[in-house]
């Protein structure tokens, strides 16, 4: 199966990132791919509860 990426430049403010790098770090380590891997869950995330906020609407 090919899955097709792309790349997302954003710009955090540093407390944002402080934070989130931590989170990631205690959930998944230092491994490599842990914070693509954070970010894709939580784009995923916002994308659903988003979804559901349309039908409420």
């Amino acid at each position: 199966m090919d899955i097709r990426m792309k790349q997302l430049h954003v710009l955090l403010p540093d407390e944002i990132d402080r934070e989130f790098r931590r989170a990631v770090g205690e959930r998944y380590g230092s491994r490599k791919g842990a914070l693509g891997k954070a970010v894709l869950e939580a784009l995923i995330l916002w994308i659903d509860k988003n979804k559901l906020k349309e039908r409420r609407d």
